[in-house]
Protein backbone atom coordinates (compact mmCIF):
# COMPACT_ATOMS: atom_id res chain seq x y z
CA UNK A 1 0.00 0.00 0.00
CA UNK A 2 3.09 2.64 0.72
CA UNK A 3 4.67 1.87 -2.57
CA UNK A 4 1.10 2.83 -4.19
CA UNK A 5 0.71 5.74 -2.23
CA UNK A 6 4.33 6.83 -3.35
CA UNK A 7 4.37 5.88 -7.14
CA UNK A 8 1.17 8.02 -7.02
CA UNK A 9 3.05 10.78 -5.18
CA UNK A 10 6.13 10.39 -7.59
CA UNK A 11 3.65 10.58 -10.52
CA UNK A 12 1.88 13.39 -9.42
CA UNK A 13 5.26 15.57 -8.38
CA UNK A 14 6.59 14.63 -11.78
CA UNK A 15 3.27 15.70 -13.32
CA UNK A 16 3.80 19.07 -11.51
CA UNK A 17 6.95 19.62 -12.55
CA UNK A 18 6.42 19.40 -16.08
CA UNK A 19 3.23 21.57 -15.96
CA UNK A 20 5.37 23.95 -14.43
CA UNK A 21 8.02 23.48 -17.39
CA UNK A 22 5.26 23.77 -20.14
CA UNK A 23 3.71 27.10 -18.30
CA UNK A 24 7.40 28.39 -18.05
CA UNK A 25 7.92 27.10 -21.72
CA UNK A 26 5.14 28.64 -23.28
CA UNK A 27 5.76 31.87 -21.19
CA UNK A 28 9.68 31.91 -22.68
CA UNK A 29 8.40 31.56 -26.13
CA UNK A 30 6.26 34.89 -26.16
CA UNK A 31 9.65 36.87 -24.59
CA UNK A 32 11.37 35.64 -27.18
CA UNK A 33 8.57 36.40 -29.58
CA UNK A 34 8.35 40.22 -28.35
CA UNK A 35 11.80 41.05 -28.50
CA UNK A 36 13.74 41.38 -31.36
CA UNK A 37 16.87 40.43 -32.10
CA UNK A 38 19.39 43.07 -30.57
CA UNK A 39 16.82 43.14 -27.15
CA UNK A 40 17.21 39.65 -27.08
CA UNK A 41 21.06 39.77 -27.09
CA UNK A 42 21.01 42.61 -24.71
CA UNK A 43 18.75 41.51 -22.70
CA UNK A 44 20.68 38.40 -22.19
CA UNK A 45 23.96 39.70 -21.86
CA UNK A 46 22.65 42.55 -19.32
CA UNK A 47 20.45 39.71 -16.81
CA UNK A 48 21.30 37.02 -14.43
CA UNK A 49 19.86 33.35 -14.96
CA UNK A 50 17.46 34.00 -12.16
CA UNK A 51 16.14 37.47 -13.43
CA UNK A 52 15.24 35.44 -17.01
CA UNK A 53 13.80 33.09 -15.37
CA UNK A 54 11.47 34.73 -13.30
CA UNK A 55 10.80 37.75 -15.76
CA UNK A 56 12.07 40.66 -12.90
CA UNK A 57 13.29 43.05 -15.36
CA UNK A 58 11.94 42.07 -19.23
CA UNK A 59 9.32 44.79 -18.65
CA UNK A 60 11.08 47.20 -18.14
CA UNK A 61 13.07 46.64 -21.81
CA UNK A 62 10.34 46.33 -23.70
CA UNK A 63 7.80 49.25 -24.76
CA UNK A 64 4.29 48.79 -26.44
CA UNK A 65 4.56 48.63 -30.24
CA UNK A 66 2.32 48.93 -32.91
CA UNK A 67 1.34 45.94 -34.83
CA UNK A 68 1.04 45.85 -38.38
CA UNK A 69 -1.21 42.68 -38.75
CA UNK A 70 -3.51 43.71 -35.78
CA UNK A 71 -3.33 47.11 -37.06
CA UNK A 72 -3.22 49.10 -33.35
CA UNK A 73 -0.78 49.23 -30.53
CA UNK A 74 0.02 46.21 -28.22
CA UNK A 75 0.84 46.28 -24.60
CA UNK A 76 3.97 43.98 -24.34
CA UNK A 77 4.96 45.19 -20.84
CA UNK A 78 1.90 44.87 -19.33
CA UNK A 79 1.52 41.27 -21.04
CA UNK A 80 5.33 40.86 -19.37
CA UNK A 81 3.90 41.44 -16.21
CA UNK A 82 1.32 39.37 -16.12
CA UNK A 83 3.49 36.73 -17.09
CA UNK A 84 5.69 37.53 -14.02
CA UNK A 85 2.64 37.55 -11.92
CA UNK A 86 1.77 33.74 -13.51
CA UNK A 87 5.44 32.08 -13.21
CA UNK A 88 5.66 33.44 -9.47
CA UNK A 89 2.26 32.11 -8.75
CA UNK A 90 3.19 28.24 -10.68
CA UNK A 91 6.28 28.42 -8.19
CA UNK A 92 5.15 28.87 -5.44
CA UNK A 93 2.38 26.12 -5.85
CA UNK A 94 5.01 24.09 -6.73
CA UNK A 95 7.03 24.51 -3.56
CA UNK A 96 3.79 24.22 -1.21
CA UNK A 97 2.99 21.15 -3.44
CA UNK A 98 6.48 19.88 -2.21
CA UNK A 99 6.05 21.00 1.29
CA UNK A 100 2.85 19.21 1.53
CA UNK A 101 4.53 15.67 0.36
CA UNK A 102 7.46 16.05 2.71
CA UNK A 103 4.83 16.70 5.33
CA UNK A 104 2.83 13.89 4.48
CA UNK A 105 5.77 11.31 4.26
CA UNK A 106 7.17 12.70 7.74
CA UNK A 107 3.11 12.30 8.85
CA UNK A 108 2.59 15.81 9.90
CA UNK A 109 -0.66 15.52 6.88
CA UNK A 110 -2.73 12.69 6.29
CA UNK A 111 -3.35 11.74 2.84
CA UNK A 112 -6.56 13.66 2.18
CA UNK A 113 -4.44 16.68 2.84
CA UNK A 114 -2.27 15.90 0.64
CA UNK A 115 -5.14 14.96 -2.18
CA UNK A 116 -6.71 18.31 -2.00
CA UNK A 117 -3.39 20.25 -1.80
CA UNK A 118 -2.39 18.39 -5.50
CA UNK A 119 -5.85 18.82 -7.11
CA UNK A 120 -5.88 22.53 -5.80
CA UNK A 121 -2.57 22.87 -7.54
CA UNK A 122 -3.66 20.90 -10.84
CA UNK A 123 -6.75 23.48 -10.62
CA UNK A 124 -4.62 26.44 -10.51
CA UNK A 125 -1.99 25.48 -13.58
CA UNK A 126 -4.93 24.81 -15.71
CA UNK A 127 -7.07 28.24 -14.92
CA UNK A 128 -3.07 29.95 -15.50
CA UNK A 129 -2.72 28.32 -18.63
CA UNK A 130 -6.60 29.88 -19.28
CA UNK A 131 -5.25 33.01 -18.20
CA UNK A 132 -2.65 32.81 -21.32
CA UNK A 133 -4.90 31.47 -23.88
CA UNK A 134 -6.76 34.45 -22.72
CA UNK A 135 -4.03 36.62 -23.02
CA UNK A 136 -3.10 35.45 -26.39
CA UNK A 137 -6.54 35.79 -28.13
CA UNK A 138 -6.31 39.52 -26.43
CA UNK A 139 -2.81 40.13 -28.13
CA UNK A 140 -3.20 38.77 -31.38
CA UNK A 141 -7.25 39.62 -32.25
CA UNK A 142 -7.36 39.68 -36.02
CA UNK A 143 -5.38 36.89 -35.97
CA UNK A 144 -7.18 34.04 -34.54
CA UNK A 145 -10.28 35.68 -35.80
CA UNK A 146 -8.56 35.11 -39.83
CA UNK A 147 -7.36 31.37 -38.57
CA UNK A 148 -10.73 30.08 -37.43
CA UNK A 149 -12.55 31.59 -40.15
CA UNK A 150 -10.53 29.83 -42.70
CA UNK A 151 -11.15 26.20 -41.12
CA UNK A 152 -14.93 26.67 -41.83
Amino acid sequence: MIWRERKMNNIFLLFSIAALLALRGFMGAGVRSFLTKNERKKYHASTSRIDRWFFWSVPNLISDRYSKSEKRRISYASTLKAYRVINLAAHIGLTAVLFFIVCYFAGYVGERVLNTVCIAYAIAILLMFVVLAVIELGMNQRYHLARYRNKK
